[in-house]
């Protein structure tokens, strides 16, 4: 809806919880962000 609306700080806002939920995530499954970063870079050159 944030970005609907062009507000840029609840698009900020919203970003900030998707996040925050990301890592949560990552960390209760013992990941990190080289994980994410070892994904994309094998989808790298690949389309869906």
């Amino acid at each position: 809806m944030a970005s609907l609306k062009g507000d840029r700080k609840e698009i900020a806002h919203e970003a900030a919880d998707l996040l925050y939920h990301a890592l949560v995530l990552l960390q209760a499954h013992d990941m990190g962000l080289a994980d994410i970063a070892e994904a994309l870079r094998s989808r790298e050159g690949k389309r869906r």
